[in-house]
């Protein structure tokens, strides 16, 4: 009988940490059933690997895919460079739970970083339900949002949550599980997230941990409070016994590039003394974030609508710039560290003309002032750390249509960086 598939003279990787070995691979169905020095035999398909590498499809750890699935399932700005996991839900965004007539709220909030998709669903499960419809070409781990559980319980304003809202989205948690979440995901940098405290966070990992839940977090800051981020995700790992990851551990303003060791020893001391924690980085020197994540977290308070009549008013943008300008050409925030305007790359914009634009050259270009930056990373000293892997962290966009994402959102998966575990 005839094998499905035969890939002869190629390089195997296998992913167990082994160096690559000269094989060849068959394939019967979907199964890999032979790896071997040469083998003999016929195939439907030969394919000759020479001078390549065969290796078993990547996993992108951490994704935002799942905000565009909808509108292309074949993701193949993934699946063409041997991406077949991906690990959504990240930073406490996710399509799902919306509270009954909050569809248009959740879509202005997960709007800030590229979806556009309606949603007609409302519980985690029909979600999922609509996902497995269209039959994406990949596989997909899925989280639960942070923010989208906050969302449903207590809405975009900024206030501690009551022991009602606790109870509200431990339940919707608890759904999110029973549905096939993995666990749950925070963004403390993106509001409503960054709204919440330590223990809000706990009694939320405690609410899934005899389910196996992990918790996934992208910290409240990765600059000046870097350590004290860290610091905040392992206590929450610790304190509900469950599994951490840390997303694209970095730190960001040059200010505080040194700080790196320091927070690699954090992670390595939580091992040693048996806490379940790990981290992502991205496989580039840059970051990405949506520009309004920019703003201080009050300007966010009561979402999209309260922001954007706050940004309007001239007197509110005089408070902002007095709060964030420094030296009069570089942005800092609290969560982010400063960058100066000629190091912010507008990747996606509605004006696409505007794509690919320096913010410095935004404002030459318009003879205006500079006004809103992104983020600056230091991500040297992360690069084959052992407990970290490479993560794309954007979503997959359509095929040929991937813009000047060319750090991020883009183009391209950097397979060369992974470590194997």
């Amino acid at each position: 009988m005839a094998w499905t598939l035969l890939i002869r003279n190629g390089t195997v990787v296998d992913g167990s940490g082994a160096a690559g070995y000269a094989a060849d691979v068959a394939v019967e169905g979907d199964r890999i059933v032979a790896i071997e020095r040469r083998l003999a035999g016929e195939a439907k398909r030969t394919i000759d690997a020479s001078g390549l590498f065969v290796a078993p499809g990547f996993i992108d750890i951490h994704s935002h895919s799942d905000l565009f699935y909808l509108g292309c399932p074949a993701a193949e700005s993934k699946i063409r460079q041997g991406v077949t996991t991906e690990v959504v839900g990240m930073c406490s965004f996710s399509p799902a739970p919306i509270a009954p007539g909050q569809a248009a709220t959740v879509r202005d909030w997960a709007g800030g970083i590229g979806a556009s998709a309606d949603f007609p669903w409302e519980t985690f499960g029909q979600y999922l339900e609509a996902l497995r419809a269209i039959r994406p070409s990949i596989n997909v781990v899925q989280f639960v949002g942070h923010g989208a559980l906050r969302l449903a319980a207590v809405g975009p304003e900024n206030r501690p949550v009551s022991p009602a809202d606790t109870r509200t989205m431990s339940r919707l948690l608890d759904e999110a599980m029973d549905a096939g979440a993995y666990g749950y995901s925070t963004g403390l940098v993106y509001p409503p997230s960054a709204y919440s405290v330590t223990a809000e966070l706990v009694d939320l990992a405690r609410a899934m941990a005899r389910r196996g839940g992990l918790y996934f977090s992208h910290v409240r800051g990765e600059s000046a409070m870097v350590e004290d981020s860290i610091r905040e995700a392992i206590r929450i790992g610790e304190d509900a016994d469950v599994g951490v990851q840390i997303a694209h551990v970095k730190v960001g303003g040059r200010e505080n590039w040194g700080k790196i060791d320091a927070v690699l020893r954090l992670i390595d001391d939580a091992r040693a003394r048996g806490v379940d924690v790990s981290g992502d980085v991205y496989p580039y020197h840059a970051g990405s974030t949506k520009m309004d994540n920019l703003l201080p977290a009050w300007v966010h308070d009561g979402g999209l609508p309260k922001l954007l009549e706050r940004i309007g008013d001239r007197a509110t943008r005089r408070r902002i710039v007095e709060e964030c300008l420094v030296d009069g050409e570089r942005w800092r925030t609290v969560s982010q560290g400063a960058i100066g305007f000629d190091e912010i790359l507008i990747a996606t914009c509605r004006r696409h003309e505007l794509e690919g634009l320096t913010l410095a050259a935004l404002a030459r270009q318009s003879g205006k002032r500079n006004v809103f930056p992104l983020v600056g990373v230091d991500a040297n000293l992360v690069h084959g750390w052992p407990l970290l892997s490479a993560a794309w962290t954007a979503g997959m966009r359509l095929w040929g249509r991937v813009g000047h994402h060319v750090k991020q959102e883009a183009s391209r998966f950097i397979p060369s960086t992974l470590t194997p575990v």
